[in-house]
């Protein structure tokens, strides 16, 4: 079940894959969020009907990494 991320398919057969990190005011890219990702990707690979991707932040402040 994924706690961070949200996966949609448009009619086009476009990704799009939101991240709203639970419990947090920003989205971080710390481990466990960066895991959910490797996994969805990996699914989306496999999924030949798949024609694109689009990433995008559900909270207003974007994205803050913490490599």
């Amino acid at each position: 079940m994924l706690q961070h991320w949200h996966l949609t398919h448009d009619a086009h057969h476009i990704a799009w894959l939101t991240l709203d990190k639970k419990n947090a005011s920003v989205n971080t890219l710390g481990k466990e969020v960066i895991e959910e990702f490797s996994t969805l990707l990996s699914q989306l690979a496999a999924d030949k009907s798949t024609q694109g991707l689009v990433i995008a932040s559900a909270k207003k402040n974007r994205f803050h990494c913490r490599c």
